[in-house]
């Protein structure tokens, strides 16, 4: 039975919310799912996971996912074309591309100019809840659904607890600047900046 407190939505799609929305306890599982997936499909600690997409429903599931896999969450503007979005690539080297449909042709250019094999490209649409999914059925360009775990397997999934100075200083996040003055650059932010940052927020709240 669930608490009130997980069943509440949290996060909800703004042109139908009634139907698109996350509770604390979907949104955990999906992120358990996704990085259960990405673990099986051969992600390793350290490795970078790309999201290129406007902001959506499935942004937190895809983030807290990463973490929770021990890997780099670092996201492309979706407003970028084919060579500054190459360049991102280049620097970063992601296992793991999530993309937009509206991005989608731009960001098969830039993989080609990086050399970056048209497999590591995943259809990021939110149009397509993880829960609708049920069989994984072949598609092209392949849906990110088909990286993630079955739900009653990833309910047990359990990822390492922060427990060290290592573990804590971790970088969890990559986040690019706008570049307006040069080359972008990636900025480095850990389990301990975050989690910093929100009780600061929390505080001046």
């Amino acid at each position: 039975t669930l608490s009130l407190h997980d069943a509440l939505p949290i996060s909800t799609r703004a042109d139908d919310p009634e139907a698109r929305y996350l509770t604390r306890k979907t949104y955990r599982l999906q992120a358990q799912q996704f990085a259960m997936g990405l673990i099986k499909a051969g992600l390793k600690p350290g490795d970078r996971v790309m999201v290129m997409s406007p902001n959506n429903l499935y942004i937190p599931v895809a983030i807290m996912g990463v973490i929770m896999a021990q890997g780099i969450y670092t996201c492309a503007n979706p407003a970028f074309r084919a060579r500054e979005l190459a360049y991102q690539l280049g620097d970063t080297t992601p296992k793991f591309v999530l993309v937009a449909p509206e991005c989608f042709e731009i960001a098969k250019e830039g993989a080609a100019l990086q050399g970056i094999p048209k497999e590591s490209l995943y259809l990021f649409d939110p149009s397509v809840a993880p829960s609708d999914i049920g069989v994984k059925e072949p598609r092209s360009p392949q849906h990110w659904e088909v990286i993630f775990e079955s739900p009653t397997l990833a309910a047990s999934f359990a990822w390492p607890e922060l427990n060290t100075p290592k573990n804590t200083l971790a970088t969890i996040l990559l986040i690019y600047s706008s570049g307006t003055t040069g080359l972008p650059k990636g900025v480095e932010i850990s389990h301990f900046q975050v989690v910093s940052s929100c009780r600061d927020r929390k505080s001046v709240v």
